[in-house]
């Protein structure tokens, strides 16, 4: 994979051509033969019009929740606020909270490339931490904070740059939480 100049790519015939418009990308398209699905068709774009479609409410609150670290935190958060909320029953708001962060944090995992089995580890560590509530040894709650920990540096692919939880800027502070 290269990264090259527009004009350098139509040279290589990386594109078939370069418009300054989205009007002339679609004069240009007019036409053009292509194959799909083992079938030659003709493009025809003359007298198609530009439509310019704008995210719903809902799809820009889906793509705020979209990031890896938010993703994270909002599921740290939940697990506090529900473990808080099993150690000192009837406070309300850290499980009504907690419980408001877990499902912002799914929704969050729903439109990143995570993992499942990372979501799985990150799910039992919370169980752990939870345990040790009931059981105070300090192995479940530091296998736990491991296992969160693991499940964290797994949990989005690296396939780009933007969607992966960044060990020493995000992913350390988030854990210490």
């Amino acid at each position: 994979s290269a990264s090259v100049a527009a004009e350098e790519a139509v040279r290589l015939k990386v594109v078939d051509a370069l418009a300054p418009t989205a009007e002339e990308a679609l004069e240009r398209a007019h036409g053009a033969r292509v194959e799909v699905a083992g079938d030659a068709r003709v493009i025809a774009t003359r007298g198609a019009q530009w439509v310019d479609i704008r995210p719903t409410v809902s799809q820009r609150v889906v793509h705020a929740l979209a990031n890896p670290a938010l993703a994270y935190l909002l599921f740290l958060f939940g697990g506090i606020g529900i473990a808080i909320e099993l150690s000192h029953p009837g406070a309300v708001a850290p499980g009504v909270l907690g419980l408001t962060c877990l499902i912002l944090a799914m929704v969050a995992f729903s439109a990143l490339p995570v993992k499942a089995g990372a979501v799985a580890l990150l799910a039992v560590g919370l169980g752990l931490v939870v345990a040790e509530l009931f059981v105070t040894s300090g192995f479940l709650g530091a296998g736990g904070a491991a296992v969160i920990a693991i499940g964290g540096l797994l949990l989005v692919d690296r396939f780009d740059p933007r969607w992966f939880v960044e060990p020493p800027d995000h992913f350390l502070p988030a854990t210490a939480v």
